[in-house]
């Protein structure tokens, strides 16, 4: 009886061992043929995590999608913006056409409008300069002949001597004139002369184009620059 129990206890025992080795033999010969007792089935936490990191890349991509646009509501949009919004930065585009009006002294101390100058001639050259300008300086003897030239044609030169602020200065300015043979009419800066009417943006000497009724009719001409100066007025005497 007792012989017959032990045996029973070793036949249990025996079975339990058998039936561990079969569980793990089952598991480390998977189909993907890795030796790994790890199952393919994740912890309910890790599950958990991944599923939470899914839902916020959808979240995301959801965001950045562009939602539906209609363009016809960007052109009304567009139609009622007032002309100013397009302007140019560069304020000699927006210069064109304008008015130009001042009351200003030649350097013989005698009163003049612009009206007065500007009615003389179909095109007037406006030459903004400066004594301690090479470049400005260099060049007067070429707008003496231009002036000259220009004559035949309706046109004219004036200057502004941009430093003309004290008499030193202006006798300076005078003597470089009559040096370099310029005849022509120069004045004396007034109250926003280089600032408003004929503002020196990028740099000297710079040269302005108003018509007889003294609008600005053309871009300006910044540096010494004969030849642009006769490709510009022959543009505005072709139209």
């Amino acid at each position: 009886m007792k012989m017959r129990m032990i045996t029973a206890l070793l036949l249990t025992a025996a079975m339990t061992v058998l039936a561990g080795c079969s569980t793990t033999v089952n598991v480390n010969n998977r189909d993907d043929g890795k030796n790994t007792a790890v199952t393919d089935e994740k912890e309910p936490e890790d599950a958990a995590e991944e599923k939470t990191a899914d839902e916020e890349i959808t979240d995301k991509t959801s965001a950045d999608e562009p939602a539906d646009v209609d363009l016809d509501d960007y052109v009304e949009v567009i139609d009622d913006e007032p002309d100013e919004f397009f302007d140019s930065d560069d304020p000699y585009e927006r210069m064109i056409g304008k008015k130009i009006e001042f009351t200003a002294t030649d350097m013989d101390g005698n009163t003049i409008t612009s009206e007065e100058i500007f009615s003389q001639h179909e095109y007037t050259m406006v030459n903004a300069w400066a004594t301690w300008c090479g470049w400005c300086v260099k060049e007067l003897p070429d707008l003496a002949k231009l002036d000259k030239e220009l004559a035949e044609k309706d046109c004219a030169i004036i200057g502004i001597l941009g430093d003309g602020t004290d008499g030193a200065t202006i006798e300076d300015g005078r003597q470089l004139l009559k040096q370099t043979g310029c005849t022509y009419l120069n004045l004396l800066p007034w109250d926003g002369a280089l600032e408003d009417d004929f503002p020196i943006t990028y740099g000297w000497p710079t040269s302005f184009f108003v018509d007889r009724e003294g609008r600005m009719a053309a871009y300006p001409v910044v540096g010494a620059d004969l030849d642009g100066y006769k490709a510009t007025f022959n543009e505005l005497l072709a139209k």
